[in-house]
């Protein structure tokens, strides 16, 4: 089948999403001096699948024949296993790395190259002390997920981040003292609700979600008058008439994002009148949205996310929202 596929001259950025994927799919060494031929496409699509087909090859091959030569500035290299890791001194400068599984935070540095700007780490249960971590000058963005061990972020407050992304990680002390983050999301438990987050913190962007909001709900949201951006994508149904109340006299909230289940939940609850953009996700095309058009009167624009395989009909939408632009985003599934 490799013989049968074509480089990327004359190739629309679609056909060439295909073919590269076809011939991941593949799988064999064989595939290598193809996917060489893609090392420069500039679309987006494109280059992920070079990325997400490392654990596919030999990873020290793959890292010089085809990953090393990919212009990764808009996502992440992701690193699952020890020979990954290993590989990972082959692809040169990067600002982006996603480190999945056992690593150790000695064995990171090790190899991590300089001036790397955003780490993210995940299912990673023998990682308990993160002040390696802070040596790493150069960063900006921290996101951990599923790292059970982990109990204290204090050792984050020398890094001055700006992001900071925390899922499924039990309770954690340590968060209060990250006063430069500008962008927050937590699904995890906020024992103290949002006391627990920095007060002083010039936050633009909260994505709250999972156990964070059962705690407090959204009571001190007004602690952040710089907030323009908020995230409530799951356990909306916890939020209280108070709740509801404080995020309605937030005058600086310009954008919502929420899933389509929220609209089961807010029929009671106090106009938003200072949002302008809403985001909705999982819809499937059958749902009454007209509870959000009421919630948030003043909208511009509705983006209306769908799951894959859903082709939705944005029009049948628009009368739950008079006087916005609606529009429709699906996500983007991946052949592997």
């Amino acid at each position: 089948m490799l013989e049968l596929l074509p480089g990327p001259a004359g190739l629309s950025d679609e056909e060439a999403d295909a073919v590269t994927a076809t011939a991941i799919l593949v799988g064999t060494d064989a595939a290598l001096p193809l996917l060489a031929q893609y090392v420069k496409h500039p679309a987006f699509p494109v280059r992920v699948n070079l990325m997400r087909a490392w654990g596919h090859f030999d990873p020290v091959a793959y890292a010089n024949e085809v990953l090393a030569h990919v212009n990764s500035r808009d996502f992440f290299i992701s690193v699952s296993s020890s020979e990954m890791l290993r590989a990972l001194l082959h692809l040169g400068p990067r600002e982006r790395l996603a480190f999945e599984g056992q690593h150790s935070l000695t064995d990171i540095m090790r190899v991590a190259p300089v001036g790397v700007r955003k780490i993210d780490i995940s299912s990673n249960p023998v990682l308990e002390d993160l002040r390696l971590l802070a040596t790493f000058g150069s960063l900006e963005r921290v996101g951990l997920s599923m790292c059970a061990e982990i109990k204290d972020l204090y050792p984050l407050a020398d890094l001055d981040l700006t992001e900071l992304n925390l899922h499924d990680m039990g309770a954690v002390s340590g968060l209060d003292r990250l006063n430069t983050l500008q962008s927050l999301g937590v699904t995890s438990e906020l024992p103290g609700g949002l006391r627990d987050l920095p007060q002083a913190a010039p936050l633009n962007r909260l994505r709250l979600g999972g156990s964070a909001l059962r705690a407090g709900g959204l009571r001190g949201l007004l602690k952040w008058p710089t907030l323009t951006w908020l995230s409530l994508l799951e356990e909306v149904e916890v939020l209280a008439a108070e709740d509801w109340f404080e995020l309605s006299t937030h005058e600086g909230l310009s954008e919502l994002a929420l899933d389509v289940q929220a609209a089961d939940h807010c029929a009671n609850a106090t106009e938003l009148p200072h949002v302008e953009t809403l985001w909705v996700t999982n819809v499937q095309g059958f749902e009454d949205l007209s509870a959000l058009g009421r919630l948030c009167p003043n909208l511009r624009t509705v983006s209306l996310a769908t799951p894959h395989g859903i082709a939705l009909d944005v029009s049948a939408y628009e009368k739950d929202f008079p006087g916005a632009e609606v529009v429709g985003r699906r996500v983007r599934p991946f052949a592997f």
